[in-house]
């Protein structure tokens, strides 16, 4: 049995294993009935095996993928529409403020202090290195036995990447962020985004008990700290990951940094159950 590499949507891989075991005998009268209007095919007839086959073709990648697609780009003309809108609005928006300067002018003068601006949003990973080929996640809706079989697929088959300033893990019910096996998350040196990196560990990677991996995508510029104890400090958050996850660094990283990843390590193979339970709230 083989999939043609010619064939490249997940429907005709699909339709291709099962006319490939045609001539097997357990599945040759339904696959003779599917053809019949009057006999519908009945997907669950399929072995097992063929069923998880079909699965993986549909919700299995082996880049990492995102737990939502990023909206697409507008077009030409959507983005000159959507220009002079914010354009407008940003003349009117002045306007009223003029209108409000004025108006405090004239009572009594008030002194107003603008806050700093922070960035915003999650920060995704670059487009190159997260999955481009679409996954099928409808077929998770089809009945409740097809969504308890393929969820597993999806979650335990996939390297989910996190991304940072996103609460879309913490959202997932526990029994879902349960199943996930392997995690993918960028580190960026500048201290804003890196407490979005300890967030990301506390409040979403924290509860994936299952989890077995996790990749810590290293940047590729630093920020000056010529000790490394900086940097050092935002990776002991790495110690509220489930013991059993292996913790893999991504690029390249200082001499601290790794030392911390080889200290949870060690400790995850030979401190005893309070031990390991006290490390993450320890003072370092």
């Amino acid at each position: 049995m083989s999939v043609s590499p010619g064939l490249s949507t997940p429907a005709q891989r699909v339709q291709e294993i099962i006319h490939d075991n045609e001539a097997d005998k357990e599945i040759s009268t339904a696959s003779t009935a599917s053809t019949d209007p009057s006999h519908p095919f009945s997907f669950m007839d399929l072995p097992t095996e063929l069923r998880f086959m079909i699965y993986r073709i549909c919700l299995a990648r082996p880049k990492p993928i995102l737990l939502y697609a990023p909206s697409p780009q507008p077009d030409a003309a959507q983005a000159r529409n959507i220009a002079q809108q914010a354009r407008r609005q940003q003349a009117q928006q002045q306007q009223q403020a003029q209108l409000a300067q004025q108006q405090q002018l004239q009572s009594q003068p008030v002194l107003i202090l603008s806050e700093p601006e922070r960035p915003t949003g999650p920060i995704l990973p670059p487009p190159e290195s997260t999955n481009s080929d679409p996954l099928t996640p409808a077929l998770l809706r089809v009945s409740r036995t097809i969504y308890a079989e393929a969820k597993r697929i999806l979650y335990n088959d996939n390297t989910l990447h996190i991304p940072l300033r996103d609460d879309t893990l913490q959202s997932l019910p526990q029994r879902t962020r349960s199943q996930l096996r392997h995690a993918r998350i960028s580190y960026h040196s500048d201290r804003e985004t890196a407490r979005s990196f300890g967030d990301a560990i506390r409040l979403g990677l924290r509860y994936c008990w299952g989890l077995q991996s996790a990749t810590v995508v290293m940047p590729t510029w630093w920020m000056a700290d010529p000790s490394g104890k900086m940097f050092a400090a935002d990776f002991h958050c790495l110690f509220w990951l489930p013991r059993g996850c292996r913790v893999v660094l991504e690029g390249e990283a200082n001499e601290q940094v790794r030392a911390v990843v080889e200290a949870r390590a060690r400790l995850a193979e030979t401190a005893d159950e309070k031990t390991w339970a006290r490390l993450p709230y320890a003072d370092r």
